[in-house]
């Protein structure tokens, strides 16, 4: 049987991993949906102390009730449920939208629900932008006097720009600058942003896997990786320039009549 002391030492140990997880995770009773456990990261994210958040129901800082979440949950064969979007309601009303992997666990004979929010504002204003710049791709500047037309995957070139274009909104707060110019048989795309500059050192590597530039290494480092690739798929080539006066700027050509769309299996992310 362990003594106090060991006991004290497990719990310790589990409160600082707990409080290492970057986001924010409530544990709770899968019958009443009461909050048990928060780590402070939740605490931040709904701007109750952490204290009041012990013991709340589930529906007070969620936009669900626990008995839809629970019926979801029971129909899952695993009792797992992901890629739900929902709103956070913080102690002011003030909502944020978040994505909310959930499931059920069993420790020793009893059950928990443990749930992991993560904040996706960033990612609603990104497909906002995407909405408005796709209703008005017209009023690109373009350099040509007739309208540009390719032969292309839409999905894929798709991909490849948004993923410069969220590279350059979180590194720019203001104006991001999408150009689009004919060259004969090809075309170029070109996406700048008025940021603080890549170092030199990290230019040479910066279409590689898990190469991030992002404050806080956060993100995932694929985005130019994944980008390069839709771009090599299309028979295209792909390169980055960046200075303190010119700004960050990256450009892809890709030809007009169109790639044979496939990728290299030794590319596989």
């Amino acid at each position: 049987m362990r003594d106090l002391r060991e006991i004290r030492v497990l719990e310790k140990e589990h409160r600082n991993l707990f409080e290492s997880i970057a986001d924010a995770v409530f544990i709770g009773d899968p019958d009443t949906g009461q909050i048990l456990q928060a780590n402070s990261q939740a605490a931040e994210l709904t701007g109750y102390p952490l204290g009041e958040l012990i013991g709340q129901d589930f529906s007070k800082v969620h936009s669900l009730t626990w008995e839809m979440v629970r019926e979801d949950l029971s129909s899952s064969d695993e009792q797992t449920l992901a890629g739900i979007e929902i709103e956070l309601v913080g102690w002011d009303e003030q909502r944020v939208p978040v994505e909310m992997p959930i499931g059920i666990v069993a420790r020793d004979e009893d059950q928990f629900y443990i749930e992991t929010l993560i904040k996706i504002s960033k990612r609603r204003e990104l497909e906002t932008h995407m909405s408005e710049m796709r209703e008005e791709w017209d009023s690109f500047k373009r350099h040509g006097p007739e309208p540009l037309s390719i032969v292309h995957d839409p999905p894929i070139l798709q991909r490849a720009l948004a993923n410069l274009l969220k590279n350059a909104l979180e590194h720019d707060d203001g104006e991001v600058l999408v150009e689009v110019i004919p060259h004969g048989e090809e075309v170029e795309v070109r996406v700048t942003n008025g940021g603080e500059p890549i170092p030199p050192d990290r230019l040479a590597t910066i279409f590689e896997k898990f190469n991030t530039t992002k404050r806080a290494n956060k993100g995932t480092g694929l985005g130019t990786t994944i980008a390069r690739l839709f771009v090599e798929a299309h028979d295209g080539t792909i390169d980055v320039t960046s200075s303190a006066s010119e700004g960050t700027t990256f450009a892809f050509r890709i030809p007009v009549a169109g790639p044979d769309l496939t990728l290299s299996e030794s590319e596989d992310l």
